[in-house]
């Protein structure tokens, strides 16, 4: 008999999307970031018009070691404990979404879909250390492309304000198909 034909999948991906969507915005000469564009093309295109972004930032004293299933810790569980232990926190989602957009403009952060966050200091951050000579935590809540996930990340810093460990993770992927194949094809060049 006759073999079956194959299926074309009537779908494009939302990295194709992206790059077809800032093509036709730079075509009609409105010149936008790389990050921007994505940002555009993700409310039209994804299926759930999910945008991905930094819901919150919080800085707080402390160590990762403090806090019971510290690998799993959330912006709110963190917020909740250090009410319970009567510790500040400082707001600092203006400074990391400002850190974003410059990494994104500087073309170091994949096309704006990541966060990179190794060997910074807070300084670099331009954020002013309020807990000086202590330990501290930045905790960061944010949303991922397409699926809309609420993620969480968790990242300490030393007493002079600088990422504690490179085995921590410093590198928060807003879409972690679209970061892994920008991030590849960089260290191939």
């Amino acid at each position: 008999g006759k073999a079956p034909r194959r299926r074309r999948r009537n779908a494009i991906s939302l990295q194709a999307a992206r790059l077809a969507f800032e093509n036709v915005l730079r075509r009609g000469f409105n010149h936008l970031t790389s990050r921007q564009s994505a940002l555009l093309a993700d409310a039209a295109f994804s299926r759930n018009g999910v945008v991905p972004g930094i819901s919150e930032a919080w800085l707080t004293e402390g160590s990762l070691h403090e806090y019971e299933g510290s690998h799993d810790l959330t912006v709110e569980q963190l917020r909740t404990e250090n009410r319970r232990r009567g510790r500040k926190m400082l707001d600092i989602t203006r400074q990391i979404v400002c850190e974003l957009e410059r990494q994104s403009c500087t073309g170091s952060a994949a096309g704006g879909m990541c966060l990179i966050l190794y060997e910074k200091t807070l300084k670099e951050l331009r954020i002013r250390d309020p807990f000086l000579g202590l330990r501290k935590l930045l905790a960061i809540s944010f949303l991922q492309s397409g699926s809309g996930e609420r993620c969480n990340a968790v990242i300490q810093f030393d007493e002079v304000g600088k990422v504690n460990s490179p085995f921590q993770r410093t590198l928060i992927e807003f879409d972690p198909n679209a970061t892994r194949s920008s991030l590849g094809a960089a260290s191939r060049l």
